[in-house]
């Protein structure tokens, strides 16, 4: 082909070599004949393509992540003692940053459970325990 895109049909080069005949050009990609076999391979990869179901991607919900004095808010502890749970691994936590953040259901949980081990360090409720248990027990 020369530099205008169309086909040569022979001639010599500049070395004197022959050059080959070439095929003219098609002129729409279409216009190309596939061999039945390729054709029929072709057409069924297309449709399992079209017709494949997207797949389904479960997303779980996005709770929040608490900073450390949100998380001792909630749980009604201080700062320090919040910190001193993470350090002892008793409430997971991560890094954003050189920030800490806590789930909120991780602190939850994790009441639950001293709760239902007896609360506070030797088995005694913890003072929250003991301020929400006032409130719901009627003074007599």
């Amino acid at each position: 082909m020369d530099v205008k895109g169309r086909s040569r049909t022979g001639g010599t080069l500049r070395n004197g070599a022959p050059t080959q005949e070439l095929s003219p050009q098609l002129e729409h990609p279409s216009d190309a004949v596939l061999p039945e076999e390729i054709a029929s391979a072709l057409s069924v990869l297309l449709r399992a393509v079209v017709t494949r179901p997207a797949p389904v991607v479960q997303v779980e919900s996005v709770e929040p992540w608490l900073t450390v004095a949100e998380g001792a808010r909630h749980a009604a502890v201080s700062e320090e003692t919040l910190r001193e749970w993470i350090t002892l691994g008793q409430l997971p936590a991560g890094r954003c940053g050189r920030v800490l953040r806590v789930r909120r259901s991780d602190i939850d949980a994790m009441l639950m459970q001293r709760q239902g081990a007896g609360g506070g360090p030797g088995g005694e409720p913890s003072p929250r325990s003991n301020e929400i248990l006032a409130t719901l027990t009627p003074r007599r």
